[in-house]
């Protein structure tokens, strides 16, 4: 019996999957896969690439006006309960006593400790940010917001209006902040205002 010795050569056997990407990563994990040619005889196949992404998707992110909104809410708020208080405490005169003042300053302090920093630690928003549909998380929102990271933040926003060049950069950093559109107090923090009903996987199932 003769062998043909003119067959055709076998073709290289393509992995089944190999037409296919693989799952992408959950958790926002590093990587992503791109498509390749190899060399002679070997089949085109998807492989690794080491990427930098975001953990948060950018349409989970908060809208500008939805957190100017929500922090002048905030500050309505924060002025309305001080004042409730402050008014029947300040002095016929123009002099306050020395109590009077502590009294007044201790009470401002308790009041934005009330509006802002507890309120995050303890619901992830405040009710400005609650009413404009908002909360803050961390950038790996994996990891839970810490009272010091909160307290932070706050100071921060609070302090940058007091420096004049942080009174203006600082709220108008996340007009061209990338990826995830963060303030300078943010940055601090390590924080990022996302929108309450907006899935932050990156990968939904």
């Amino acid at each position: 019996m003769q062998h043909d010795s003119h067959s055709a050569p076998q073709q290289p056997s393509h992995a089944p999957h190999a037409s296919q990407p693989p799952q992408p990563p959950h958790n926002g994990a590093q990587q992503t896969y791109a498509w390749v040619q190899h060399g002679p005889g070997q089949p085109p196949g998807y492989v690794y690439q080491s990427v930098q992404f975001a953990k948060i998707p950018p349409q989970a992110l908060a809208g500008r006006g939805a957190r100017l909104g929500a922090r002048i809410i905030d500050l309505i708020l924060w002025i309305a309960c001080h004042m409730a208080v402050a008014i029947p405490l300040m002095p016929a005169t123009d002099t306050a006593s020395a109590a009077q003042t502590i009294l007044l300053l201790g009470w401002l302090l308790l009041t934005f400790l009330c509006v802002f920093p507890f309120s995050i630690l303890m619901y992830g928003t405040t009710l400005g940010k609650r009413l404009c549909g908002l909360r803050v998380v961390r950038s790996d929102p994996d990891k839970d917001l810490t009272y010091w990271r909160v307290l932070a933040r706050e100071f921060m926003w609070l302090v940058a209006h007091i420096v004049p060049v942080l009174s203006f950069l600082n709220p108008l950093w996340c007009c061209w902040d990338k990826p995830l559109q963060q303030c300078l107090h943010d940055k601090l923090a390590d924080t990022v205002v996302v929108q309450r009903n907006v899935p932050l996987d990156p990968y939904p199932a």
